[in-house]
């Protein structure tokens, strides 16, 4: 039972990746930049471009997230939160607190990170539920 859950998951995890990706709906991390610096305990603004080939999208939630492994392109890394937000065209702007140094699970390490976001979606008249994920390595310090 539990081979069976769990390849039921990997394969709606991956059709819905492959969904995004196919739907020519997307997004972009303006900001963080490639290679920024961005600190421990600070307040960071992310700014997001969504780019779509469809009116039918409707936004259902961001979350973000920090991974120190940047081959691994299914997972956030570790979650810093999330947000809702009304369906809108062109960038979208919200502001995150970075966790104190002590409060970073694995500690901060000097390996490169990634800055994720996970974008959450209905598309289409069926309203079909998709996912996205971009990153942008960025460099986190004390």
């Amino acid at each position: 039972m539990f081979v069976s859950l769990k390849a039921i998951i990997s394969t709606t995890i991956a059709t819905l990746a492959v969904i995004g990706v196919v739907s020519g709906q997307n997004i972009t991390i303006v900001s963080p930049q490639s290679g920024q610096v961005i600190r421990a305990g600070d307040v960071l603004t992310v700014e997001l471009a969504q780019q779509s080939t469809t009116s039918s999208v409707q936004n259902i939630a961001f979350s973000t997230g920090f991974s120190s492994r940047p081959t691994d392109t299914i997972s956030l890394g570790r979650p810093l939160g999330g947000t809702q937000f009304l369906t809108t065209r062109g960038n979208i702007t919200f502001q995150i607190n970075v966790p104190k140094a002590s409060e970073f699970i694995d500690g901060i390490s000097n390996v490169p990170y990634e800055f994720k976001v996970a974008h959450y979606y209905f598309l289409g008249a069926t309203s079909t539920p998709t996912i996205d994920i971009a990153s942008v390595p960025v460099s986190v310090q004390q």
